[in-house]
């Protein structure tokens, strides 16, 4: 893949940190990977000060989807800083959002709002946590799913955030049907919604800038479904789709995506998120 979208995309972001501009958490995950990735001092200055804005800017976040993305964020932020602030936000985030479970049928702000809370659980009590957000999980999936049909009236963004938040339920609890279903779920929509191409899902009545985060978020997780298939154990006792080929699925979206990343200013770190996971999965091989 291509590194020079990863410079472009990194020096974006630290150019809209250096002016002080508020981003979306999905740019400070891209370069708290980065960081991650290569220590690079310039990243650490940078994002210590975006860090402690965005625990003000988090508690003021009123959308689910939002509120969850900084959770995402705390949860990695604090494997690598041990932060102390960063419990006491995610404790705050996970209430809020377990405030409106139960009742919304938005299965693209649901899932999102699950994934945050089982992945920021070991900042609080996962007891207290999981055990919930799989409830909410099988509630979820109970009244969307349809057995080799997808999701009823489901999105392509439906598709792919519910399947995301299934595979962070397996890594949570280790239950097989749960990543079996993530992969069922991005078979129906890769044979309902492909377009071949363009390379990626269309969907009609999407903007370009939600497309293409979502053909972002696609790959990421065509990425973690081949990183599954890779694994011994795995085959061993899943149900795998036949000839899947995951990791040429989230090629085919990043090549797709190449030559337009750049409109999205700022939010190309959701391309530059699925290269790095790309990236990592290749390194893996």
């Amino acid at each position: 893949m291509d590194c020079a979208a990863i410079d472009w995309t990194t020096d974006v972001v630290v150019g809209a940190l250096a002016r002080d501009e508020a981003i979306d958490p999905l740019a400070l995950m891209f370069l708290l990977r980065c960081y991650a990735a290569t220590d690079r001092d310039d990243l650490r200055h940078a994002l210590e000060p975006a860090l402690a804005r965005g625990l003000e800017r988090s508690a003021r976040a009123d959308a689910p989807d939002e509120r969850a993305r900084w959770l995402m964020l705390f949860a990695e932020a604090f494997d690598l800083s041990g932060d102390g602030r960063l419990p006491g936000a995610a404790s705050e985030l996970i209430a809020a959002l377990r405030r409106d479970w139960g009742q919304s049928a938005d299965v693209d702000r649901a899932a999102v709002s699950i994934e945050g809370c089982l992945a920021a659980a070991h900042l609080v009590d996962p007891h207290a946590v999981v055990p919930p957000a799989i409830d909410e999980l099988e509630r979820v999936v109970g009244s969307a799913y349809r057995v080799g049909g997808g999701l009823t009236g489901g999105s392509v963004a439906d598709h792919v955030r519910l399947a995301s938040a299934l595979l962070t339920a397996y890594e949570v609890t280790a239950r097989l049907p749960y990543s079996m279903l993530a992969e069922e779920l991005l078979q129906f929509v890769r044979r309902t919604r492909w377009n071949g191409e363009r390379g990626g899902f269309v969907e009609i009545g999407h903007d370009d800038l939600t497309s293409f985060v979502v053909n972002c978020d696609a790959a990421r997780v065509f990425v973690r479904l081949a990183a599954l298939h890779r694994t011994d154990d795995y085959r061993a006792h899943a149900v795998l789709a036949e000839g899947a080929a995951y990791d040429d699925e989230a090629a085919r979206i990043l090549n797709a995506l190449e030559g337009c990343y750049r409109d999205f200013g700022i939010m190309s770190a959701a391309y530059g998120l699925a290269l790095l996971a790309y990236d990592e999965l290749k390194i893996l091989e």
